[in-house]
């Protein structure tokens, strides 16, 4: 059994919990790699590039939706959500939209309300 620290619960709470609800993908390699420092950054792409993850086939509506309310602890507004679900229909990678939302002000914001580095 792995012991989930304060740390690790505001993450999975606050900045993950989207994703691990929606992709069930929640393992103690991932669980660990937050007690042993790794940054929000670094979980959630090793969570939205999992094969775990992939292998679910989420729809680019689905995905934007997942952004928002596990990066930046909310549901989207439905201009940003319209723009990013276009950006990835005209043929954007996920994970460069990914890398936006992660450099976004607003995600390190959360990510400093619970004491995780971005």
């Amino acid at each position: 059994m792995i012991t989930i620290s304060k740390t690790i619960k505001k993450v999975a709470c606050a900045v993950l919990t989207a994703v691990l609800v929606v992709t069930g993908v929640v393992g103690p390699q991932k669980v660990n790699a937050l007690n042993n420092g790794a940054t929000g950054s670094e979980i959630a792409r090793g969570f939205l590039t999992s094969a775990e993850y992939t292998n679910k086939n989420v729809s680019d509506e689905s995905f934007v939706s997942i952004l928002y309310n596990a990066l930046l602890d909310r549901a989207p507004d439905q201009l940003g959500y319209d723009g990013w679900v276009a950006t990835l229909k005209n043929g954007n990678s996920r994970i460069n939209v990914l890398n936006s939302f992660m450099g976004a002000q607003e995600f390190k914001d959360v990510c400093a309300r619970y004491n995780v580095r971005p």
